[in-house]
């Protein structure tokens, strides 16, 4: 486990540069008037590129997205009333925040996507299969480790309590 965790972590990185080092955040659901959706994307780094992808149902409804950095400077304030891509470069290290907020009078669903630059291609759609690759990867590696870890103890044990019962 812990080496087929290592191997698909060495694929992924091929079609994401640094892959443990990405960052990404995921909302899906509602929104109705004048409410809106927070998502916060943590351990943001400086001059690492994130980006911002929101996709509405119904198409045509007005929303406002804005990137708040940590010490509370916006970054990015912009209406649109359809798909929405927009990538930054993070001028702090922190936590950095999306608001989408709903400014037609019907609800509308939507996706978000706030993460790294390097999660998404260059027309702007997000590589959702390199995202969970990676993060199968990453679930296989600790798995690994864990098992590796248990193990080794078990065995130190098993060897501790063979010893312990020997008579020769």
């Amino acid at each position: 486990m812990l080496f087929s965790g290592i191997v698909i972590l060495a694929v992924s990185s091929f079609f994401v540069p640094d892959p443990l080092h990405t960052v990404n955040a995921r909302y899906s659901g509602k929104i109705s008037q004048d409410q809106h959706g927070d998502i916060v994307l943590m351990d943001v780094q400086k001059r690492k590129n994130i980006s911002l992808y929101i996709l509405n149902e119904p198409r045509d409804t007005a929303l406002n997205a804005k990137i708040i950095n940590p010490r509370n400077i916006l970054v990015t304030d912009q209406n649109f009333s359809n798909k929405f891509y927009t990538n930054f470069i993070p001028s702090v290290d922190g936590n950095y925040t999306a608001i989408i907020t709903n400014l037609n009078k019907t609800s509308t669903s939507i996706d978000v996507l706030f993460a790294s630059s390097v999660l998404f291609y260059n027309n702007g759609d997000p590589k959702i299969f390199e995202i969970y690759l990676i993060m199968i990867g990453v679930i296989m590696l600790v798995a690994g480790t864990g098992t590796a870890i248990v193990g080794s103890i078990m065995a130190i044990l098993n060897k501790y309590k063979s010893k312990e019962y020997n008579y020769s």
